[in-house]
């Protein structure tokens, strides 16, 4: 789960949520670098009482 911070031009910092994302573990290793995929754009929270 993913989320950009940013300050507006006030200096108050912002959260948004930008998705689920996963390694791609082969594609690191043909490129030699971390390369993530985004998985999802939503994510589902379950909440059991």
């Amino acid at each position: 789960v993913t989320f950009l911070r940013y300050k507006d031009d006030l200096g108050f910092c912002f959260y948004r949520f930008v998705g689920v994302f996963r390694l791609n573990r082969d594609k690191s290793m043909r490129e030699n670098k971390c390369v993530w995929e985004r998985v999802s754009d939503t994510y589902q929270l379950s909440i059991e009482s």
